[in-house]
């Protein structure tokens, strides 16, 4: 399973993503939807751990 809980990522004060959490259990397909500056690339970025998650 993986499970990121409350990630969240400021630039230069201003949320990029706040308070976000997911939950996936082995051999589950999920897509991200939304619109463009939505957060879709820098929840995946921290979740592979390219950029570091806000504390």
């Amino acid at each position: 399973m993986l499970e990121m809980l409350n990630l969240s990522k400021c630039y230069q004060g201003h949320f990029a993503v706040q308070d976000v959490s997911l939950r996936l259990k082995e051999r589950q397909v999920i897509s991200f939807i939304g619109p463009n500056g939505a957060g879709k690339s820098t929840v995946l970025n921290m979740l592979s751990r390219l950029i570091p998650r806000q504390r």
